[in-house]
């Protein structure tokens, strides 16, 4: 090959590459942002931000968890824990969060009963969810509550807000019955441009 033609096949690699710049680019932007939550606060009579009382993790599918090591709640009694985080959305993007979910163990004897109340939203903002569900005794057994945003509320765009999440349990009966929150999960959240 001529040295004339490989400069014409290199300046012809060149310009090909050249012009998909700013498709890839266009890409970028319309591909949703990935979940970046960090948690700022955890307090209340069943947690504070300490290893100690709690601890976090991200799983695979993006969902952000937190973990209590002594949310217990006997008969008689009822405990919280309220969560503040932020959500990193890039300039031009809003999202918003499908669920909550909590985990807990109960061990309710008969006429006891335990009750599981989630509230969400942003900071600054009214309650954007609530929900509460309640388990009857005789129950020993894992117990998992879902709260779901219907319709969706989305983060003003362009604003920097904090997301809370409150978890609260209540149990009524004997001081012998009692419920053991595990964990809160914070859903991987949907996104949309502004």
């Amino acid at each position: 090959m001529s040295t004339v033609k490989a400069l014409a096949v290199v300046a012809l690699g060149v310009a090909l590459l050249a012009t998909s710049v700013p498709s890839a680019a266009m890409a970028d932007e319309t591909t949703p942002p990935e979940f970046a939550f960090t948690l700022l606060a955890a307090n209340g009579s069943a947690c504070r931000l300490d290893p100690q009382s709690i601890t976090t993790e991200v799983l695979p599918d993006g969902d952000f968890v937190v973990r209590y090591r002594a949310f217990v709640v006997y008969g008689g009694d009822y405990r919280s824990c309220t969560l503040i985080g932020s959500v990193a959305a890039p300039e031009g993007w809003t999202y918003a969060i499908p669920a909550v979910s909590n985990r807990s163990l109960a061990a309710l004897g008969a006429g006891a009963s335990a009750k599981v109340r989630t509230a969400a939203w942003f900071t600054g903002y009214p309650e954007t969810v609530m929900d509460a569900q309640q388990v009857d005794g005789p129950y020993v057994d894992f117990w998992d509550t879902t709260t779901g945003w219907s319709p969706l509320t989305w983060a003003p765009c362009d604003a920097a807000v904090n997301l809370t999440v409150n978890a609260l349990a209540r149990v009524v009966g004997p001081a012998a019955d009692l419920v053991t929150m595990v964990s809160t999960t914070i859903h991987r959240p949907m996104w949309r441009q502004c």
